[in-house]
């Protein structure tokens, strides 16, 4: 499992490899319902901003 998700990499390593997938938009997986994180994000803005003639 550590090897899966790159722990077994030093800690600056695992971390500007985060930075790299989060600045394309890929916020990774979820550790519990291995759902895309940034599609779980989306979801939840499309719930707190239902409409787009109302401002967020």
């Amino acid at each position: 499992m550590n090897h899966q998700f790159g722990l077994d990499r030093p800690l600056p390593v695992q971390y500007l490899s985060w930075l790299g997938h989060a600045l394309r938009g890929d916020l990774g997986r979820s550790w519990f319902t291995s759902a895309s994180v940034s599609q779980s994000v989306a979801q939840a803005l499309r719930w707190t901003c239902p409409s787009q003639a109302s401002p967020c």
